[in-house]
């Protein structure tokens, strides 16, 4: 079985102004690159997220708020048998014992990203680049599979072609000697207004760089602007991977853009939405491979924004040295290896009937 004849697949996921749409854009991708046959995706309401997924070209079905764990997956159960799929995708961070049990009893393959629920456990293949093999404590009843750590990063697969050219031409390593090229890019939502904050911040700079603002789908109207930059701002564009690759500093949240950065060597600095993008990106920060600051809501976070943008400005050395890290932990082949598991967990599964 090819990694395209998996069949139909259901993907369950959300997206709002608070959470952003990063859950729903990785299953948009996936939903491509995995199979060419009917995928559904099931959300609950929210106008953002329908938005996305209407541009997106994507069909969803709405789920009723208020719902069981058990009658949610009745549901996700009746849209696998009207798209033919065997295979469920749950990315979403709290997914219930009864939600995963109760699919495993319809026969379905349960695929579980970066979840803390309890259903986790129950789960046929379990993806988490934020558990560090080194600090992976086994679960009873772990699933099946387990794919930790960065190298199960999953993105596009332009990226993993461009951390080829990153790390042929040096480009992705930090090495010009004077930035000209920074990226912010705060997520498709940015619920705390970061970016309006590091445009005030880089504008106090008078080294002469250029500052290209990626603005989410789902950003409140808010002005931007920069005195004694230029700025320019594109407005939901498909892939980030070439203006990365072209980008001498990046200013990012800590959701997959991260590791977008990452993986092409891009010297980046996190400023995480919430305290669990602080978590993530402070792991990578403790191996060298970022800067970080806390979360909006944390006392000291105007402090450490002027503080790691004179450290990132200053050592030419340190912005070598974690783009030079950055690239060693994160190879883009992420997708390449989901698509194997899945192929070799669908042809056992089917094997067996």
């Amino acid at each position: 079985m090819t990694a395209n004849s998996l069949g139909g697949i259901i993907f369950r996921s959300d997206g709002s102004f608070e959470l952003g749409l990063g859950h729903l854009s990785r299953c948009c991708m996936l939903a491509e690159h995995l199979t060419r046959q009917v995928s559904l995706f099931a959300i609950q309401p929210n106008p953002l997220a329908e938005s996305y997924l209407r541009k997106k070209g994507m069909d969803f079905r709405l789920l009723p708020a208020g719902i069981s764990g058990e009658e949610e997956a009745g549901l996700l159960t009746d849209l696998a048998r009207e798209c033919g799929a065997r295979l469920v995708v749950l990315d979403r961070k709290d997914t219930s014992l009864d939600l995963v049990g109760t699919l495993k009893k319809a026969d379905l393959i349960v695929a579980d990203f970066e979840d803390r629920g309890a259903g986790r456990a129950m789960a046929d293949i379990l993806i988490d680049q934020h558990i560090w093999p080194e600090d992976r404590q086994p679960e009873s009843g772990e699933p099946a599979f387990c794919g930790f750590g960065p190298e199960w990063a999953i993105l596009h697969p332009f990226y993993a072609r461009f951390h080829e050219l990153a790390g042929k031409s040096g480009n992705g390593a930090g090495k010009r000697e004077a930035i000209s090229e920074i990226i912010v890019a705060c997520g498709g939502t940015d619920p705390s207004g970061i970016t309006s904050r590091i445009l005030k911040t880089l504008d106090r700079h008078r080294e002469p760089f250029r500052i290209t603002v990626v603005d989410g789908a789902g950003r409140r109207s808010q002005s931007l602007s920069c005195q004694h930059h230029p700025l320019r701002v594109m407005r939901s564009i498909p892939s980030l991977a070439r203006l990365l690759y072209r980008s001498d500093l990046a200013f990012v949240s800590g959701g997959i853009t991260m590791s977008e950065c990452l993986c092409l060597g891009v010297p980046t600095v996190v400023l995480p939405q919430h305290e669990e993008q602080f978590i993530n990106a402070a792991r990578f920060a403790s191996q060298g491979a970022l800067l970080v600051t806390p979360p909006p809501n944390d006392l000291d976070f105007r402090i450490a924004i002027e503080v790691v943008v004179e450290g990132v400005f200053g050592e030419k050395g340190l912005r070598e040295s974690i783009a030079r890290t950055g690239w060693s932990l994160v190879d883009g082949r992420g997708i390449q290896r989901l698509k194997k598991v899945l192929s070799s967990f669908m042809s056992e599964v089917f094997c067996g009937l």
